[in-house]
C-alpha cells in the first residue's frame, strides 16, 4: 500500500510538472507574438483587409485615420475596445460595432446619427442632426427639404462634426422637435426659419406674411402663435383680411399683427 501510494504520488507530481511546462511555453508563446506584433516591421496576423459599413457623412479614410489602423497592425492584438471609444469620439456617430474575422479582415460596423434639417450659411448647405451636430455639406443640386434653417451672421464658424454655436439654432431645435410631436399638421406648413443677430424670422409655406419670433424660441411661443393662426385663418370674417396680414410680431408678451401699413394688437 504505501508503495502503491508512492507511485501514484510521483505519477501526479509529473502531471503537474507537464502542465506547469505547457502553460509556460504558452506563455512565452505569446509574449513573443505580442513583441512581434508591436513592431512596426512585422505583425502577427496583419490586418489585410477593412470592411467598413453604415458611414455616410463620416469618410472610410478619417475613420481608419482616427485608430490609426495600417498594416502593420495586427489583428490579434488589435483593442476593438479602445477603437470604439475613439470612434464614438465623433460626435456624428452614435454606435460602433467592430468584428475580428480571423486570419486577416476587422469588420467596423458604425451608426451615424439622422439627418433632421439643412443648414445653409453664407454659400454652402449642411445637413444638421436633431441635436445641432453639422453631419457633411449637402451636395450641389440636391433637393433641399423644409423647414430650410438659414444662419445669416459673421460671426458663425460652420465645423463638420461639432454642434453650432448659436444659442438661437439651439432653441429652434428644440422646440421643433416638440412641435413636430404635438401638431404635425401645423409644423408641415413652416417653410423657411431665417436666424439673424436680431432674432428669428419664420416663414409658412402656404402664406405670404412672416412672423418674427424674437431672439428666445420656446415651445410656449409656437403654442401660442399656432392658436392665433387659428383666430386669423379660421374666424376672420373674410379672405382678404388674412391675406392683408404682412407680419405677426411674436417676440413681445403679446401678438403684434401688421396688417399694410395699419398694425393692430391682439
Amino acid at each position: 500500500m504505501i508503495d502503491g501510494y508512492g507511485k501514484s504520488e510521483v505519477r501526479y507530481r509529473k502531471v503537474i510538472r507537464v502542465i506547469l511546462v505547457l502553460c509556460i511555453g504558452v506563455l512565452i508563446l505569446l509574449l513573443g507574438i505580442k513583441i512581434l506584433g508591436g513592431s512596426a516591421k512585422t505583425a502577427v496576423l496583419p490586418i489585410k483587409k477593412v470592411q467598413i459599413f453604415g458611414n455616410t457623412y463620416t469618410r472610410s479614410d478619417e475613420l481608419l485615420r482616427m485608430i490609426n489602423l495600417d498594416t502593420s497592425r495586427s489583428l490579434l492584438f488589435f483593442n476593438n475596445r479602445a477603437a470604439k471609444i475613439t470612434l464614438l469620439s465623433d460626435r456624428r456617430i452614435s454606435g460602433v460595432e467592430i468584428v475580428k474575422v480571423y486570419p486577416d479582415t476587422l469588420k467596423i460596423y458604425v451608426a451615424e446619427k439622422r439627418s433632421r434639417f439643412q443648414l445653409a450659411h453664407g454659400e454652402h448647405t449642411y445637413w444638421m442632426s436633431a441635436d445641432g451636430i453639422v453631419l457633411g455639406a449637402v451636395p450641389e443640386g440636391e433637393e433641399l427639404i423644409v423647414p430650410l434653417i438659414t444662419l445669416i451672421s459673421n460671426n458663425d464658424d460652420i465645423k463638420i462634426g461639432e454642434e453650432i454655436a448659436n444659442f438661437m439654432v439651439f432653441d429652434l431645435l428644440g422646440s421643433l422637435k416638440e412641435l413636430e410631436r404635438l401638431h404635425p399638421d401645423f409644423y408641415k406648413r413652416i417653410q423657411l426659419f431665417h436666424i439673424t443677430e436680431s432674432g428669428v424670422y419664420m416663414y409658412f409655406e402656404d402664406r405670404g406674411y412672416r412672423v418674427y419670433l424674437g431672439n428666445r424660441i420656446t415651445e410656449e411661443k409656437f403654442e401660442k402663435l399656432r392658436a392665433l393662426t387659428l383666430v386669423l385663418e379660421n374666424y376672420a370674417p373674410d379672405d382678404d383680411s388674412v391675406s392683408d396680414i404682412k407680419e405677426i410680431d411674436m417676440s413681445l408678451s403679446y401678438a403684434a399683427v401688421r396688417k399694410g401699413e395699419k398694425e393692430n394688437e391682439l
